[in-house]
């Protein structure tokens, strides 16, 4: 039986080396996350130290237990928000910002910490993602398997991919909330970021002392890029290695992996090209109060409500997908407006919808609408609106977006009589 002298000395070991000693040795402290060990053994449950299935390098160890209280949803969020951990400071996407074909600073990419972060669930917009989870983890003495320290560890992670280069930010927030015996030291942690496929990190944060907290958090920020110009799918995640008395550290990826495509296509934005959370669906709002668009948007709220399907209508029909074929975009105009009058009366131009710039367009899709609508109206729709937000979102052949129509106050009521009637 363990004495609790030993268990003292192995406290004292461990703030001698870790809390007095400076961190001189980052790659000592990085090299589980970067590869150098299986990650399998550095992640042994409890379950595994006690049947002896990890071969322990010294006289305690490290372990995860999967039997560990843990926190509901709702109490995690409320956790994370009393720590501080979801408050937005606005700093790491900054100047990450969108832009149009010709480089000015696009208005529709969302700002800093637009996301929600739910708990145990990765969400994303076009440009931003959070994931809010926790780790619990136990420290026990070989052979005896007392357990002589616990911690439960809050963990936020930001990510930011900017539209105009092909680069990507990480902010992880780590608090070290819960702490029992040895663990009421404090940890020691590093964080790297993990591609599927190449990714250069311009940024790596160094490795920080945890210390047990009642409020705040540890924040390691991190910029990595995404070299060449191919097509990559670098679908990055947050790596947390932990090391405590035990000479096993831990590691984790914390949440699951991002699906974040980084490209250079021609004409999509500057040649520096740039990066897009792919698998979000953007939403593309029409106005039918701003009187450059007004036209265009009662018409596709027109379509959107009488057509058989109701395309590209969040939670009515299925979304719309971009096509970037110049014959196929010829063909859809051309069957779309087959019907339209030629010459067509002045100041006026045949309106299609879906788009022609869609795979649904009329020459692959026979439930589509056309109406003769102002052709200053057309033209600055497709021009000065829709081009720049396919540009700012980075939409490629077979993309998908929602469109979404503003109506006024009073709603259909308030439709045009130049519009047939209307189902909706």
């Amino acid at each position: 039986m363990t004495s609790r002298l030993s268990i003292r000395a192995l406290l004292v070991t461990f703030m001698t080396a870790v809390l007095i000693a400076p961190l001189t040795s980052s790659a000592d402290a990085q090299s589980p996350a970067a590869g150098t060990r299986p990650l399998a053994e550095t992640m042994p449950t409890c379950a595994d130290v006690e049947a002896g299935r990890f071969k322990a390098r010294g006289s305690s160890a490290m372990c995860i237990d999967p039997q560990a209280p843990r926190l509901a949803r709702s109490e995690l969020r409320s956790k994370a928000s009393s720590l501080g951990l979801t408050a937005a400071d606005g700093k790491a996407a900054a100047d990450f910002t969108g832009t149009d074909d010709d480089g000015a600073d696009g208005a529709d990419t969302p700002g800093p910490l637009a996301v929600d972060c739910p708990a145990n669930e990765l969400e994303t917009n076009r440009f931003e993602s959070c994931y809010l989870g926790e780790f619990a983890f136990v420290v026990r003495l070989i052979p005896s398997q007392q357990v002589i320290g616990r911690g439960s560890i809050l963990q936020v992670v930001y990510g930011y991919v900017d539209n105009r280069a092909r680069r990507m930010e990480h902010e992880v927030r780590l608090s070290l909330y819960q702490a029992t015996g040895v663990v009421r030291a404090g940890v020691l942690a590093t964080v790297l970021i993990s591609c599927t496929t190449s990714c250069t990190p311009t940024t790596t944060p160094p490795p920080q002392r945890l210390p047990f907290r009642t409020t705040g958090y540890d924040s390691f920020r991190a910029l990595t890029e995404s070299p060449g110009t191919t097509t990559d799918f670098t679908n990055p995640v947050a790596m947390m290695t932990i090391q405590s008395t035990a000479p096993n550290p831990l590691v984790d990826e914390i949440g699951p992996r991002a699906d974040v495509r980084c490209d250079s296509t021609p004409n999509v934005g500057p040649a520096t090209g740039g990066c897009v959370y792919y698998r979000y669906k953007p939403t593309y709002d029409l106005s039918t109060l701003d009187p450059n668009t007004e036209e265009v948007a009662w018409h596709v709220w027109w379509a959107q409500n009488n057509l058989v399907t109701a395309w590209g209508r969040e939670g009515y029909g299925p979304a719309l997908t971009r096509t970037r074929d110049r014959q196929l975009i010829r063909d859809n105009r051309t069957e779309a407006c087959r019907a339209a009058p030629s010459p067509r009366p002045p100041g006026q131009s045949c309106d299609e919808y879906p788009f022609a710039t869609t795979h649904e367009g009329a020459s692959k899709n026979p439930d589509f609408s056309w109406h003769m609508i102002d052709a200053r109206q057309n033209t600055a729709e497709g021009r000065d609106y829709r081009r720049p937000w396919y540009t700012t979102n980075r939409l490629l052949e077979n993309d998908q977006f929602w469109v979404r129509i503003i109506l006024p106050p009073a709603g259909a009521a308030a439709a045009p009589d130049w519009l047939p009637p209307s189902r909706a």
